[in-house]
Parts: C-alpha cells; sequence; structure tokens
C-alpha cells in the first residue's frame, strides 16, 4: 500500500490537497461556531453539504478510495437549520448541522436554484428515508466498482490500482523461491490488469454516450433534428 500510504501521511500532517490553503480555494469553511451559523441562515433547504473530516483515519480511506476525493461524507439540509445524512451507528437520521462544530474539519455547502416544487421534492424524499439502515451494500458495491475502476461515473484511481497490484505482486514473489507456494497470484496480475482495461472501455463507451446525447439535445433545442 506505497501509494495510500503516502497519501495517508498527506491527510495526516495536512499537505498537498489536504492543506489548509488549497481547500480553502476550493471553496471549504473551517466548521467552526461562526460558519455553520453563517451557513445555516443562507441555505434553503433541499441543498447538499459535504464534510471534509479531521483527523480521521475512516474519512481519509473513503477520500482515498474515491479518486483523491476532498469530501468524505455529504447530507441534505433540511428545515430549522438540521440534515439528513446516514451515519454508520445509527442509518438514515435527522440532526442538527451544529453538530459538526469542532473548529476543525472543513464544510462545504451547494447553492443549486432550487423551484418550491423542486425543494418540496428533496425534502419529501430526505424524510421518506429516516430511520433507514446504513446501506452497506451500497457501500460494497461502490468499493467493488472503485477497486475494479468499473463504475461508469468514476475517473480511472491510478494509485489505488497501483496498491492492488503491488500487494498481489508481494503475494506472488514467495513462488520464485519456493515451489510449494501456490501461483495463483500471477494468474491474479493478469486478471486484474484485464479488469481495469475492461473498465477503461466501459467508462470510454459511457463518455461517448453521454457526449452524443448533449450533442443531440443541443441540436433538437436549436431546431435542427
Amino acid at each position: 500500500m506505497l501509494f495510500a500510504a503516502i497519501d495517508f501521511v498527506m491527510y495526516r500532517f495536512q499537505r498537498g490537497r489536504y492543506s489548509d490553503q488549497s481547500l480553502t480555494r476550493e471553496g471549504w469553511l473551517r466548521a467552526t461556531g461562526g460558519n455553520i451559523a453563517d451557513l445555516i441562515q443562507r441555505t434553503s433547504p433541499g441543498q447538499m453539504f459535504f464534510l471534509h473530516r479531521r483527523i480521521s483515519f475512516v474519512a481519509w480511506g473513503i477520500m482515498y478510495v474515491d479518486n483523491q476525493a476532498t469530501a468524505n461524507h455529504v447530507g441534505v439540509f433540511v428545515e430549522d437549520g438540521n440534515v439528513v445524512e446516514a451515519l454508520t451507528s445509527t442509518g438514515v437520521t435527522k440532526r442538527s448541522f451544529t453538530e459538526y462544530v469542532d473548529n476543525n474539519s472543513y464544510l462545504r455547502v451547494t447553492k443549486i436554484p432550487l423551484t418550491d416544487e423542486q425543494q418540496t421534492s428533496i425534502l419529501k424524499n430526505a424524510q421518506s428515508y429516516l430511520g433507514a439502515p446504513y446501506g452497506w451494500g451500497t457501500i460494497g458495491r461502490i468499493l467493488w466498482q472503485r477497486i475494479s475502476g468499473h463504475g461508469r461515473y468514476h475517473r480511472a484511481n491510478l494509485p489505488l490500482y497501483g496498491d492492488v497490484l503491488l500487494l498481489i505482486f508481494a503475494a506472488a514473489l514467495p513462488s520464485l523461491w519456493w515451489q510449494s507456494w501456490p501461483p495463483v497470484a500471477w494468474y491474479v496480475i493478469g486478471l486484474y490488469l484485464l479488469l481495469i482495461g475492461t473498465g477503461a472501455l466501459r467508462r470510454r463507451r459511457h463518455r461517448r454516450k453521454q457526449k452524443d446525447k448533449e450533442s443531440e439535445s443541443a441540436a433538437r433545442s436549436e431546431g435542427i433534428l
């Protein structure tokens, strides 16, 4: 896990994309009482919030697996300064946004223009999920998509692929000295490379289809089709 170790050190000591300067440039705000009170005051229901938690090994792991992201949690604003979010301990729950005051982590909030109808729909959906268990199955599926590179909506995560290959390679090395050591890991390396390659082709096809749809939509709006 060479690349993971390097990335964790960067996170732990707040370097690179994890630095205060980098997060501030991206629009993140430190989770102080004043900043959170201001966000509650100017954020309408239906908007999303993103969290960059410090310092948490689990939070870092989410960002590393999620293709070098800087957010490790997400939720939706509802009413009265409350948010609806999925927590591993309680499942989908509603609580005050002020729970995130720690003067250390960072937060971002979307500013998407929403109609009254859209707001009502988002709030209704959020309320309908309250009490639902945490989606471990969904997390497992997303993790597999990240490791295998088969998530259509995700970019290639080369450091993660490299770490997986290094682990498999380490498992294969003893077979060079001990004949009794099963050589299956060498075959796994080939299969994993094939998996990454097919994932890249799948993402490329998906991007091409999306581009074609956008071109067709633009042409229709201009009256060409």
